[in-house]
């Protein structure tokens, strides 16, 4: 793949630079995916009371914290380099050690204030707490429409195809949400679909139930073009309108 990335991207006098440039882009998208995980707050406190909470921590328990870190780094690491994905789950353990790190360094903050109160430091714990807060609320509140549309295609699929009729899925979640047999991932669902359509397995099923996004506008025009039988009867979006389950059934022509 740095070779693609050489050649396609970079060109072929930039061509020595197309692995750093890759590593550099795995520790971006690491970076930012644990950034989003634990919170850009959380991270600026488990940042800034890095040698604090060296002291604040217990020595063992600290090394038991660092050491899940480094297994956390190491888990990431190699599963972005060989599958180029780096799915959440992944970061969760990461981000929930940030977590600590930063609660320990709020009491430190807190505490500071109590000794020696300054104007600085007090308004630096209310907008803290302030942010916090607010991330809560906004937890708890009712999601928008559309958070959940996997699974509420999964539903209406479910009570549309009372006759059980041949379903086939290109994604591996719906199909985990629908309870279908398990036939393993698939990091590229628009292979399974060239795949499927290649070889007319896919003809062996009355419903489909495709993904489909506006960043990837060739799937629409595959569906229409190679598998005209197939007709859309209900879509799903995400709450921004951009990600689809889009479900076709066949009818007779």
């Amino acid at each position: 793949r740095a070779d693609i990335m050489s050649n396609a991207v970079l060109g072929k006098y930039l061509a020595e630079f197309a692995v750093p440039g890759l590593l550099l882009t795995f520790i971006y998208a690491m970076i930012t995916k644990v950034i989003s995980a634990s919170g850009a707050i959380n991270v600026a406190l488990a940042a800034y009371g890095y040698k604090s909470n060296q002291q604040l921590i217990n020595c063992q328990v600290s090394r038991v914290l660092y050491a899940a870190v480094l297994i956390s780094l190491l888990n990431m690491a190699l599963i972005i380099t060989k599958v180029f994905v780096l799915s959440g789950r992944y970061v969760l353990a990461l981000a929930w050690i940030v977590m600590i790190f930063a609660t320990f360094t709020l009491a430190e903050l807190i505490r500071t204030y109590r000794d020696n109160p300054q104007r600085t430091i007090k308004w630096l714990i209310i907008a803290i707490l302030a942010f916090l807060t607010l991330s809560l609320v906004k937890n708890v509140l009712p999601k928008k429409e559309g958070y959940n549309y996997q699974q509420n295609a999964v539903v209406w699929l479910a009570k549309y195809n009372s006759a059980n009729k041949a379903v086939f899925y290109d994604d591996s979640r719906i199909k985990y949400f629908a309870g279908a047999q398990f036939t393993g991932t698939w990091s590229d669902n628009d292979s399974v679909i060239k795949q499927v359509i290649a070889d007319r397995s896919i003809y062996q099923n009355d419903i489909l139930v495709i993904t489909q996004s506006l960043k990837y506008p060739d799937k629409f025009m595959l569906m229409a073009e190679k598998l005209p039988e197939y007709q859309e009867v209900k879509r799903f979006s995400d709450t921004k309108k951009k990600k689809f389950v889009v479900i076709y059934q066949k009818f007779s022509p």
